[in-house]
């Protein structure tokens, strides 16, 4: 299967996916576009052609693990500073993570609307955190979800990984806006 990227637009990508990323490539963007899709089978490597340059890609099932909406009292803008760079001067420290954690690395953005996180823990590094921001009055809906690919982990691992995004997200963040 070889698909050519050279025909897509910014407003083909954005309505096929929602977001588009910062900084990213638009491989990645077809790779996500081919997962929803779903025109192609988890494990099944395909070709992208961006000009003369061919990427292969292996297409990865990811599940949805958890997910969570709360009202955080900054704006959406606030927010996505917060979650794309938890130590900016000036910021209240937040993300405070344990011995089996790591910092994520942010795979995706769209300000202010879209974060993705890789993941923070050692035992599921094929875990995403996609955080959704859109605006409610005075703050953001925060929306998490956390993504892993099959199989899900196992029930006391899942409720590890769900309580540390609620304590992350829906406690340390939103204190550090006075909340």
């Amino acid at each position: 299967m070889v698909i050519d990227l050279a025909g897509w637009t910014n407003g083909v990508q954005n309505s096929q996916m929602g977001g588009h990323t910062s900084g990213g490539s638009r491989v990645e963007i077809m790779a996500v576009l081919v997962y929803q899709r779903a025109s192609a089978r988890r494990g099944e490597m395909i070709a992208v052609c961006v000009g003369d340059i061919v990427v292969a890609i292996r297409i990865l099932k990811m599940i949805e693990a958890g997910s969570r909406r709360r009202n955080q009292p900054a704006l959406p803008p606030v927010v996505f500073a917060a979650l794309t760079q938890p130590d900016r001067a000036g910021a209240r420290p937040w993300l405070h993570l344990l011995d089996d954690e790591v910092r994520p690395r942010v795979m995706r953005s769209d300000e202010p609307e879209l974060v993705v996180w890789s993941s923070l823990w050692l035992k599921r590094s094929d875990a995403v955190v996609r955080f959704d921001l859109p605006p409610s009055g005075d703050g953001t809906d925060l929306r998490w979800t956390l993504l892993v690919e099959e199989p899900a982990p196992g029930d006391a691992l899942l409720g590890h990984l769900r309580n540390r995004l609620n304590q992350l997200i829906n406690a340390d963040l939103r204190y550090s806006f006075g909340q």
